[in-house]
């Protein structure tokens, strides 16, 4: 038997989600790319430049000098940077949106799902205060470890050092702290689409009541088989996990992951930094894959 014969067929509905997976997560990297870091790697290369400026000889008054300036250029920073994110982020969930009207084209072919993007429920507004709340927080938090990362790489101790070895120190220290904004874009990014998304299927649900939502990895409906060496021992558990529309989805006890995170609940994802889940409609007419939970029990459905 060749490797074409053996391989198994892929029903429409995995087809229809790997394609929204795929969407999300592109609308997720390029906002990243195209937003937070032109934004960011702009702005830092003047504000190095104007760190540099017309230092001091002395090592121990230029390192004083190089913190403050660094200080009050990254609080400036993070005033704009907000606005970056807000505005790729109402993109990437416009995006995510209209991948979902693809999907359910897919599903229901002859059907007119009426989807509009954003604001169509009030848990929206909620979504959005918790996203400003989260983003403030990981931008203070960037600013924190960029302080703190300045106050060890500015240290001049006893030993003599260079104005220009030290101005070099506080380059590579704020530059190592990227990561921070990085992770804090992608993971608003998946947030706010799928918040989008979240909204539209309640949406849904008033057109046509049997409509439930799915949390969905990157597994194969088939085999169950992670599709790609990415995919999380929660997120294998998770996959396939139908609840209402209003509902939270419960992480269910597994052997494989920590108890900790056992009953914890998401109304959608990302449930972690980085999460590549997305949440998709789901109709019992569809012959799809699921379960729900029931205590501690999976129930197919």
């Amino acid at each position: 038997m060749t490797q074409h014969q053996r391989r198994t067929p892929v029903p429409p509905y995995q087809r229809a989600a790997t394609r929204q997976l795929e969407l999300v997560e592109r609308v997720t990297e390029r906002y990243v790319a195209d937003e937070v870091r032109l934004a960011y790697e702009d702005a830092e290369m003047r504000i190095h430049r104007r760190a540099r400026r017309n230092l001091p000889r002395d090592a121990a008054t230029a390192a004083r000098m190089l913190r403050a300036r660094y200080a009050v250029a990254h609080a400036a920073l993070a005033e704009a940077l907000r606005d970056a994110f807000s505005e790729a982020e109402h993109t990437a969930a416009l995006e995510a949106t209209e991948g979902l009207r693809a999907f359910l084209r897919d599903m229901e072919p002859s059907s007119e799902f009426a989807v509009s993007p954003l604001a169509l429920d009030r848990s929206t507004v909620a979504h959005r205060q918790v996203r400003e709340r989260d983003l403030s927080r990981s931008l203070e938090l960037w600013q924190q470890r960029v302080a703190q990362a300045l106050e060890r790489a500015l240290r001049t101790g006893e030993e003599p050092v260079s104005v220009e070895l030290l101005a070099a120190r506080a380059e590579r220290a704020v530059e190592e702290q990227e990561f921070v904004l990085r992770r804090a874009a992608r993971t608003g990014a998946s947030f706010t689409a799928h918040a989008s998304i979240d909204a539209a299927i309640i949406a849904l649900a008033r057109q046509y009541p049997d409509v439930r939502k799915r949390w969905t990895e990157r597994v194969s409906d088939v085999t169950h088989d992670a599709l790609d060496n990415v995919v999380g021992e929660d997120s294998m558990e998770l996959h396939g996990q139908v609840v209402g529309v209003r509902e939270a989805f419960v992480m269910p006890p597994a052997e494989l992951v920590p108890a900790v995170y056992w009953g914890d609940k998401w109304y959608f994802p990302p449930n972690r930094p980085n999460d590549r889940a997305t949440v998709l409609p789901w109709r019992p007419s569809w012959g799809v894959p699921g379960w729900r939970l029931e205590g501690t029990k999976r129930v197919p459905l």
